[in-house]
């Protein structure tokens, strides 16, 4: 029996090896506090959390035949949070200076 495909919503991975957290660093080193006017959300997922989401759906295919699964963090952060909380760990000081 062949499995239908099914569709993975992936959230924004951070590792310290890569995905999005080396360019949010970037942004925190330059000491900017938000992207736009800061109050979107950025559903995010560590790499570690990914990889068992993705042997936990490889090994029970037949559960998401055809369905939606969304992988991401359920505690929900804006790009305002991250880029405080990447400043407050470096002992930075985040400026207001809005990255369009």
């Amino acid at each position: 029996m062949c499995a239908e495909a099914g569709i993975l919503r992936i959230g924004h991975v951070l590792s310290s090896n890569g995905g999005l957290l080396p360019s949010l660093e970037m942004a925190s080193k330059m000491r900017a506090k938000k992207f736009g006017k800061g109050g979107q959300y950025a559903p995010w997922v560590h790499i570690e959390d990914l990889a068992m989401a993705l042997v936990h759906v490889t090994q029970n295919i037949q559960k998401y035949n055809g369905k939606s699964i969304n992988i991401a963090s359920p505690d929900h952060k804006t790009y305002d949070d991250i880029l405080s909380q990447l400043a407050k760990n470096k002992g930075r000081r985040a400026c207001i200076i809005p990255v369009p």
